[in-house]
């Protein structure tokens, strides 16, 4: 029996100075935007670290000219190795600010000079700088798997001492910007083993995670696991199509060739052999889609039916089976179209509309100089963000063979994490139940269609039944082995609606003939992480914080040394007090939103007496020391964003004018 072993680590960043970063994106009139997430907060993308971790890794390995075949091996195996066998076993999700700092965004202009010591044509150009100067930055590394504890053991020393190498990440380096000192930390590693007539199905869980063993048994000859999908980095998976362009589509699921070609090749390693054809056969791999967590309730999600549609009038969802040619009570609306491939429908009753969110970012490929290639050396590449969710039901019928046991092993281990595509993914196992007791049809109500989840060979009987829609298209494929196409198969797509049942490539979806209704935006996001929640907490209490100039200036006194924990809680209670008894609060005077946004943080564990009498002098210091200190960072974070404010109302004004004074001389765009 083999054994697999997997890292988990932290890259930190102690951040000095000012940082930049476009993502390739270029604002109008020469104006070069800060890549940014949802926040606001400044992003240092994943594929830039993982290449500049890369290309350290490949200086030190020049340093000495003995270096040895093994270490260039190494470094193939744990970044990937271009046009080869090797893929990277180094996952790194987006840098960014952990410790809700608020950073201050300033435009700064850059130029270059010819030879007749003009300004270059296109080189008189303005960038938006991030000062993160004493921000902390972090990103989430993964390492794995490898076959072997000294293997690995190896693999985390070299990207150590490739972090070693740099001195910041970003853009204009050489120029004295992105600068930080650069660090990796690594978790205890994970090992992955099958004990061969022992328990299995509740070992190597992962820590501070619970698993629930009744998950991991179900009843009859036939198991179902609902499996659901969290990519811990972003995912990219570019779909399989002829020719080239210079934006890259992404996969809106994980397709079930992917999640069975993880399955296979972990089997292999774990129980040295390849499973058999007739083996196989006893497992049914769907399509992962899009779905949801809400209120700790996991709901699937499924690609929407060609008969759902929304109308452009009202925003109304419905779907449209059985309501035959006449549609009279739709005769008011407009015109309908059908929902986009990045919207899904839930698996439940009402159903909901729910909506993957993607992004595109600029890529550059690089030759083994550093320079961007000749031929799709820069596009533009669409991603799923990391924290979505990818959800789905395996099927075994035979659980209680060997090979049952063993799937069941995969599938229901917590710290087997599956790495498919570039991406490592998080497992949530919610339940593995007979399916015999699922396929109890009712009859007591009309026979209602099947949705197709899976692509299924095109079949004329299909065409020819009543009342199926149908979308039929090529499906392409790849042969990785032989690297070239496969030939492709013209298939009945996800989303057709049919009247014949397909195993494992049909479900009855509730709801046909129903409305639908829109999914919350919340409920549609990944888990947020504390410092994201932290950062959203103090976002909602500088709401509405508009100051003047006066009012900035009496906030930035309360941050001088001299005022003490008593002198400002004082100062803020009497001002409340004073506010009570008015209606309109004078520009000149602090908003009484921010005052007790301060006092709550200074009375924080120390608001009863009794108890702060108990634990002692020295302990109710200490607390009136760090309430005060967290006190000072809010206003100094209410300071930072007023700061940053009044910035941007400038350079909105400033745009305004130039934009004006371009107009009235006839300049453009271009």
């Amino acid at each position: 029996m083999g054994e697999m072993y997997f890292a988990k680590g932290k890259v930190t960043v102690h951040a000095k100075g000012y940082w930049f970063t476009s993502g390739g994106e270029k604002g109008a009139f020469g104006f070069y935007p800060h890549l940014k997430d949802e926040h606001c907060r400044p992003v240092y993308p994943d594929t830039q670290i993982h290449g500049d971790l890369h290309m350290a890794a490949l200086w030190l390995s020049k340093l000495d000219s003995s270096t040895s075949v093994e270490m260039i091996r190494m470094i193939n195996r744990v970044f990937g190795e271009s046009g080869a066998s090797y893929s990277s076993r180094l996952f790194i999700s987006d840098l960014k600010p952990d410790d809700g700092f608020s950073p201050v965004f300033q435009v700064k202009p850059r130029t270059k000079i010819n030879e007749c010591r003009i300004t270059e044509k296109n080189m008189l150009v303005n960038f938006e700088l991030a000062y993160l100067e004493g921000s902390r930055l972090c990103a989430d590394i993964y390492l794995g798997y490898f076959d072997d504890i000294e293997t690995l053991e190896k693999a985390k020393r070299l990207v150590c001492e490739s972090a070693s190498m740099l001195s910041g990440f970003g853009a204009f380096r050489s120029r004295g910007y992105g600068r930080g000192s650069v660090s990796i930390e690594w978790n205890k590693e994970v090992c992955i083993k099958y004990d061969e007539g022992g328990n299995n199905t509740d070992v190597c869980k992962k820590p501070d995670d619970t698993h629930d063993k009744s998950e991991c048994e179900g009843k009859g000859n036939e198991k179902e696991c609902v499996l659901f999908l969290e990519p811990l980095v972003n995912f990219r998976s570019k779909e399989i199509e002829p020719g080239t362009g210079q934006l890259l589509d992404s996969r809106k699921s994980v397709s079930s060739s992917q999640f069975r070609g993880w399955f296979v090749k972990t089997y292999n390693r774990l129980f040295d052999g390849w499973p058999t054809v007739e083996d196989m056969k006893t497992i049914t791999i769907p399509d992962f889609y899009y779905s949801i967590l809400s209120d700790d309730t996991y709901t699937l999600g499924y690609p929407a039916p060609v008969s759902t549609v929304r109308y452009d009038k009202d925003g109304a969802t419905i779907d449209l089976w059985g309501k035959g040619e006449d549609k009279s009570d739709n005769n008011s609306r407009d015109k309908s179209k059908s929902l986009s491939p990045s919207e899904f429908v839930t698996d439940e009753t009402p159903s909901r509309i729910i909506e993957l969110e993607t992004e595109n970012r600029m890529r550059n490929s690089t030759n083994s100089n550093f320079s961007t290639k000749d031929k799709g050396g820069l596009f533009a590449q669409e991603f799923v963000k990391r924290g979505s969710l990818f959800g789905g039901k395996v099927r075994i019928s035979n659980p209680e063979s060997a090979f049952g046991e063993k799937a069941l092993f995969i599938l229901s281990n917590d710290a087997l994490w599956p790495v498919i595509n570039g991406c490592v993914f998080l497992k949530h196992i919610k339940h593995i139940e007979s399916s015999e007791t699922n396929n109890q049809a009712d009859t007591t109500k009309p026979p209602k269609p099947f949705l197709v989840v899976s692509p299924i060979d095109y079949d004329e009987s299909v065409r020819s039944s009543n009342g199926d829609q149908i979308t039929i298209a090529s499906f392409h494929r790849y042969n990785v082995t032989l690297r070239r196409p496969r030939r492709n198969r013209i298939v009945i797509m996800p989303g057709s609606v049919i009247s014949k049942r397909r195993d494992g490539k049909t479900i009855q979806w509730p709801g046909f003939g129903l409305p639908l209704t829109e999914g919350q935006p919340e409920e549609q996001c990944g888990k947020r992480t504390p410092e994201e929640q932290k950062h959203e907490v103090i976002e909602e209490q500088k709401k509405d914080t508009s100051m003047s100039r006066s009012q900035a200036g009496q906030l930035m006194e309360l941050l001088s040394p001299a005022v003490t924990y008593v002198f400002l809680e004082k100062f803020i209670s009497k001002r409340l007090e004073k506010y009570k008894n008015k209606t309109n609060i004078e520009k000149s005077l602090i908003p009484p939103n921010i005052l007790e946004a301060i006092l709550v943080r200074l009375s924080r564990d120390i608001s009863d007496k009794n108890k702060l009498n108990e634990i002692g002098s020295a302990e109710s210091e200490k607390l009136k020391s760090n309430n005060l200190k967290d006190a000072k960072e809010f206003i100094k974070s209410v300071l930072d964003e007023y700061k940053l404010s009044e910035w941007k109302a400038s350079c909105k004004e400033t745009r305004e004018k130039f934009e004006t004074a371009a107009s009235k001389k006839g300049y453009t765009d271009d």
